[in-house]
């Protein structure tokens, strides 16, 4: 079995194939408990006129059971980001951050609309909650797996 074509090659030599399958899983297992710290963040300032100081107290609760319950609810969402990242940066190259954050924006808007998920005082996640939470998780993802993760090099 010989080399791959160059428009073929990653950088650091993986077949797109690999690359696709690492920034999935990257997405997968990064994104959710990003997106539970996002989800969190966004929360308190989307109810920021309703807020209580006492309300941080609760926090550090949440974060230790919302960690693992985040794959729950993060887990399709990162999915998909991770698969449509992926694709792009094993086919075509490396991603923009504009771009990323519009992949996070989208899946966060289909995810809230049809989502609709209530979490305990908080009633039905907002739309906007939902965008920002996907967009953060979806960047901070792109980010690793920019960085770490081999796109495809151009040929000479």
């Amino acid at each position: 079995m010989g080399k791959l074509p160059p428009q073929a090659q990653t950088r650091g030599g993986e077949s797109p194939l690999a690359v696709l399958i690492g920034v999935i899983f990257a997405f997968v297992l990064l994104g959710p408990p990003v997106g539970v710290i996002a989800y969190i963040a966004a929360m308190i300032a989307w109810d920021m006129g309703n807020f209580e100081i006492k309300s941080l107290l609760g926090i550090p609760l949440i974060l230790l059971v919302g960690m693992p319950l985040s794959y729950l609810f993060g887990a399709l969402p990162a999915l998909y980001a991770g698969v449509i990242v992926g694709a792009w940066q094993a086919f075509r190259g490396r991603l923009v951050w504009p771009a990323a954050a519009a992949i996070g924006l989208g899946v966060g808007g289909v995810m809230g609309w049809f989502g609709q998920i209530e979490v305990d005082d908080f009633g039905p996640s907002p739309l906007p909650v939902a965008m920002a939470t996907c967009c953060a998780a979806t960047l901070v993802c792109w980010y690793i797996v920019r960085n770490f993760i081999g796109g495809r090099i151009e040929p000479q």
